[in-house]
């Protein structure tokens, strides 16, 4: 694009060509770009294998259990991803953690909340004595009370959080 944009001077005033360089530039620059993936052990091989054929947008659609997840990689291995076997694990763990599918915070055991998200197993054992000793969570909100929890995780998986 910047390129195109620098070699605007060298076509003509007033021909279609320019107008068309012009506009070709302006819809390239207002692409939306691709989703970046979270950070997370397993992302470099996920962005490396994974992004190949999809883009991130379209990996961060899903929504899979851990199971899921592993039959999906074990296709894409088959069908060509470059995954030895020793890597499937790690991407299989990345990919569970940050899209696996809604978690409903009033009814998972500590080991469902650890396993489909990115919450540590202490963040899940909190959340799980909070639910105990305050009740059902309501919303977001009550989520947030949950001592000893990141926040940042919280809003990551705010549109996975189910009450």
């Amino acid at each position: 694009v910047i390129r195109l944009v620098k070699g605007l001077d060298r076509i003509p005033r007033g021909r279609p060509a320019r107008a068309f360089a012009m506009t070709l530039a302006a819809v390239t620059l207002a692409l939306p770009q691709d989703a970046v993936l979270p950070d997370g052990k397993g992302r470099e091989k996920v962005e490396n294998a994974c992004t190949v054929c999809h883009s991130a947008d379209r990996i961060m659609a899903q929504h899979m259990t851990v199971d899921q997840w592993r039959s999906e990689v074990r296709t894409m291995v088959e069908n060509g991803a470059s995954l030895g076997p020793d890597e499937w694990e790690p991407v299989v763990v990345y990919l569970s953690k940050n899209f696996g599918p809604p978690i409903n915070l009033n009814t998972a055991t500590a080991k469902q909340i650890t396993e489909g998200s990115p919450f540590s197993e202490a963040e899940a054992a909190a959340i799980v004595a909070w639910r105990a000793a305050n009740g059902r969570f309501s919303d977001i909100k009550d989520v947030k009370k949950v001592p000893g929890v990141d926040q940042k995780k919280i809003e990551a998986l705010q549109t996975r959080i189910t009450f």
